[in-house]
């Protein structure tokens, strides 16, 4: 997001919900694009490619993410999708005054992100998880092969076996629903035994659900 937008996209969502704070804001993704100053919608160019906007550098959007801390507007920042590498420059930010909370990322068995938790919580960072349960796509998540075993041997859901590897590994996670039984079940917790975590952290298929390529034709910035 341009730096000087920062402050107007939090008050303006301040309004719309009709808070006076937020407890957690977030840099969503780590691109900034150029807009139809018409419409504010991106702009693509022939090919179908997200026009990107290099005059902009994070470094000055994080500056601008303090501020709203320092406004009283939100209670703390931090950033969605960002890899170690673009972690590290906001770390490196002479004089930084306030360090990211959280990086939420797609995360779950197919995509454990390793490397990237192990930094985060060297620097203090929370990992969040979005996707957990594979957002109803190819491949399922859901009826992974192993998943499905640990779920028939146990009689626990499968929904239930994802979210409960994640939150014993301390990872909160953030599954979304419209279906009130399905909501009620997320917030249940099953201590796992190690054996059954070794059984899920076996699960060697890489797949990446949330994947830019497929709305901007960027890819994952690294």
């Amino acid at each position: 997001m341009k730096p000087e937008k920062v402050r107007q996209a939090c008050e303006t969502s301040l309004k719309d919900w009709g808070m006076k704070y937020f407890d957690l804001y977030l840099i969503h993704w780590p691109f900034c694009f150029k807009a139809d100053p018409k419409t504010n919608s991106t702009l693509y160019d022939d090919n179908g490619v997200a026009i990107l906007d290099e005059t902009y550098k994070i470094e000055d959007t994080w500056r601008a993410m303090e501020e709203l801390v320092e406004l009283g507007l939100v209670k703390n920042i931090g950033v969605s999708n960002f890899s170690i590498s673009l972690l590290q420059r906001i770390l490196t930010i002479p004089n930084l005054k306030i360090r990211p909370a959280v990086n939420q990322v797609e995360l779950h068995p197919y995509l454990p992100q390793k490397e990237l938790r192990k930094f985060c919580s060297s620097n203090g960072i929370v990992v969040e998880a979005y996707s957990s349960l594979g957002s109803g796509k190819e491949p399922s998540l859901l009826e992974d092969d192993i998943v499905l075993q640990l779920s028939k041997e146990t009689g626990i859901s499968p929904s239930c076996w994802l979210l409960s590897w994640a939150r014993q590994q301390n990872i909160p996670v953030i599954p979304k629903s419209s279906n009130p039984s399905r909501i009620a079940e997320n917030y249940i917790h099953h201590q796992l035994s190690q054996d059954f975590l070794d059984k899920l952290n076996s699960i060697h298929k890489t797949h990446r659900y949330v994947d830019p390529m497929n709305f901007w034709k960027h890819p994952m910035p690294q």
